[in-house]
């Protein structure tokens, strides 16, 4: 993990360990040894970190790290570890230092991939008796996409829309139906209720 420690600009080639980190992290059983060496630990040192101005970081960076911190949110031993470390903390400062302004045209699909990134991870390791106090607003647009992507995941034949499949969907829409209000934004979907009951009956 000492790439992660070391503050070094990203080449294109970086791009390619955090590709690769990316891939293993996404491999289940491998969760426990990354979190026996400290990843969780070393990405979220570098995420707290204060940049000069100059110091550019790119959005697909970004999606890297958030994805990678999401695998190992997918196992309880990668869970526990990044709440001890009070992962949801940093990731409420990183988002407003971050992405408190919209990018360009040609970058908004990469923003919304990490946004919605940062919101399957956020309500995976959010307590249900703090997910009824989340306010609407703030994730009205992320959850509409949410939504959105769920639907075209079932009905993809490989049943996955982008970069998850509709199981990863469907679970951080379980965590958000704890709140009331996220709860009748999701069933007042247009054809929600066929969808589900096609695909479960």
């Amino acid at each position: 993990n000492s790439y992660l420690v070391d503050d070094r600009q990203h080449s294109e080639n970086d791009t390619l360990i955090l590709k690769w980190l990316l891939n293993m992290a996404d491999i289940y059983g491998f969760i426990p040894y990354f979190v026996k060496t400290g990843y969780p630990e070393a990405i979220l040192e570098w995420m707290k970190k204060q940049r000069n101005i100059d110091e550019k970081i790119s959005l697909e960076t970004w999606l890297f790290i958030i994805n990678i911190l999401y695998n190992f949110a997918r196992h309880w031993i990668g869970i526990n570890a990044l709440n001890k470390l009070k992962t949801l903390e940093i990731l409420k400062e990183w988002k407003n230092r971050y992405f408190s302004e919209l990018p360009s045209t040609n970058m908004m699909k990469t923003f919304e991939e990490i946004l919605v990134a940062y919101y399957l991870l956020y309500v995976i390791l959010l307590e249900p008796k703090e997910m009824k106090k989340e306010n609407m607003t703030c994730i009205q647009n992320v959850l509409d996409n949410i939504i959105e992507r769920t639907i075209q995941a079932f009905n993809s034949s490989e049943f996955n829309c982008d970069l998850y499949n509709v199981i990863e969907y469907l679970a951080g829409l379980a965590k958000l139906v704890a709140n009331d209000k996220f709860l009748r934004c999701i069933i007042s979907k247009d054809n929600i209720f066929d969808l589900f009951f096609g695909k479960f009956r």
